[in-house]
């Protein structure tokens, strides 16, 4: 009983992994270009963010990329917001992304 109840758990968070790995895109595809050079630069700027000892990395299980605009700041000439998922495909943060310059949370 016992066992049927832990591997009926386990098969639940791994089916709310894959959906949420389904459903929820990273964004990148939205854009062409140059422009989808920095969406893909922004994603591994946050990836490389939450790499860093945290506790995000644990429960991040997918990153979406979103919001791709210019400034006028020559050293990083894009900006865009990246929402972080938990399981189930609960939003739990957003971030300001400058790719190649700064992750800051909004």
């Amino acid at each position: 009983m016992i066992i049927r109840i832990a591997l009926s758990l386990i098969a639940i968070l791994v089916l709310a992994y894959a959906i949420l790995a389904i459903v929820i895109s990273s964004g990148i595809e939205a854009y062409s270009g140059q422009e989808k050079l920095y969406a893909q630069r922004a994603l591994d700027d946050v990836e490389l963010h939450l790499s860093s000892p945290s506790l995000y990395k644990l429960y991040t299980t997918k990153i979406a990329v979103g919001g791709l605009k210019p400034t006028n700041d020559t050293n990083c000439p894009y900006s865009a917001t990246a929402t972080l998922y938990t399981f189930m495909g609960y939003k739990y943060a957003t971030l300001i992304v400058r790719p190649g310059c700064s992750v800051t949370p909004l």
